[in-house]
């Protein structure tokens, strides 16, 4: 990310420290977990009725499949085409397809509730994150903010994601820029009905998740659990 000067910042937490979210340590401190269930959700069906993901699969970085919300397909990350890109395929195994080309590489797909578009942020090469949102049938991508770990209102009308400061939201079409909703928070998520937003902030010694109202005000902490050994 940059600012209004031009210089590279990157998000910050409640402390004021950088956010260290950088995809190859992300992947090192979860990539046991993230195989175990990629292979679980990939298999389809148990050891009896298990189907491999499609022709030209094996011996690729599959990863971080994630369900379309009728069921009927998942979209995955994968280095197949020799670059990582975003992929779906029907959930009986066939018809694997590429969602476009990828110059960075994709992190954290995210179906909208209707199942026609897909959030997604990428990192480039000089380590930049921005979030995107494609459609699932076509090529169209669309720029919405610098950012990372994007989720859907459950009306697929907006995007709440990391960005500069904290918790922001930004609408889905693009037709306005970013607004701050929680500052200094790290991760949000509003609840299927949209009545509450949680989100989860990080002190000097503890994380904390907070339940709020839908624009981020009236939060209150619900959890409380020391800061992780490997920060």
């Amino acid at each position: 990310m940059t600012d209004g000067a031009g210089r590279r910042v990157r998000p910050v937490d409640g402390t004021g420290r950088a956010l260290r979210h950088s995809p190859l340590r992300l992947r090192r401190r979860v990539g046991a977990l993230a195989a175990a269930v990629t292979a679980t959700a990939l298999a389809l069906g148990g050891a009896a009725g298990a189907r491999e993901m499609g022709p030209g699969c094996a011996g690729v970085d599959v990863s971080y499949p994630v369900w379309s919300p009728d069921g009927r397909r998942l979209v995955f990350l994968s280095d197949r085409g020799g670059h990582p890109g975003l992929y779906v395929i029907d959930a009986e195994g066939s018809g694997v397809r590429p969602l476009g080309d990828f110059p960075g590489e994709p992190w954290n797909p995210r179906w909208s509730p209707d199942g026609t578009r897909i959030v997604f942020y990428e990192t480039d090469a000089e380590g930049e994150d921005h979030v995107w949102v494609l459609d699932v049938d076509g090529e169209a991508r669309r720029l919405l903010a610098p950012g990372i770990w994007p989720t859907w209102s459950p009306d697929g009308s907006r995007v709440l994601f990391t960005g500069e400061g904290g918790l922001s939201v930004v609408p889905a079409d693009g037709s306005a820029g970013p607004r701050l909703l929680v500052p200094g928070a790290l991760y949000g998520t509003l609840a299927p009905d949209g009545s509450r937003l949680a989100y989860i902030a990080r002190g000097e010694t503890h994380v904390t998740v907070y339940l709020a109202e839908p624009d981020g005000t009236r939060s209150r902490p619900v959890l409380t659990r020391p800061r992780p050994i490997w920060e």
